[in-house]
């Protein structure tokens, strides 16, 4: 008896910050439509409001990147490099920069690859994750989206699924 007490206040809390959560993520996503850097952003498949709003804040100013590269690197998407003399092993990746935006951009990838809809980058992550399997692949996607991110932003120009010079089927 003294256990359900305990349980039914523990449930209460859960309830209330779920509560909480989802009313926050409500209100992300209303300004995330108000907003036109983030309403472009939206129009990549499985870009939602969250990581819209935290490539807005974490990039700042697209301008300060000279290359696509620079993003994936800034957000900790590169794959660390090991010389020495004649060898060269690239291991995993630099987990630099901002957490948050680098595992919401892997969990976009993740979206786009089981169940996004039908597109150029879709059809490229799965030819990766057919030979590299489906971790590697996920960590392509999310460094090729936060670079597609950046481009969308600096160009202003929305997202094209089959671009020019590909076939769509």
């Amino acid at each position: 008896p003294g256990l359900q007490v305990e349980l039914e206040s523990l449930l209460e809390v859960w309830e209330s910050s779920y509560r909480a959560e989802t009313a926050q993520e409500r209100a992300m996503d209303r300004e995330s439509r108000q907003d036109e850097v983030t309403r472009l952003l939206r129009t990549v498949p499985s870009v939602g409001g969250q990581l819209s709003t935290a490539f807005r804040a974490t990039i700042d100013d697209p301008r300060r990147f000279r290359r696509g590269e620079e993003v994936g690197d800034y957000v900790g998407l590169t794959p660390r490099v090991y010389q020495s003399g004649e060898v060269e092993y690239r291991g995993r990746i630099t987990r630099e920069g901002d957490k948050l935006l680098r595992w919401l951009l892997v969990e976009a990838a993740h979206n786009l690859l089981t169940r996004g809809q039908d597109c150029a980058l879709k059809r490229w992550g799965k030819r990766l994750e057919r030979r590299k399997g489906s971790a590697k692949a996920k960590v392509a996607v999310a460094r090729k989206l936060a670079i597609l991110l950046w481009r969308i932003w600096l160009r202003r120009e929305p997202f094209q699924a089959w671009p020019e010079g590909q076939p769509a089927t």
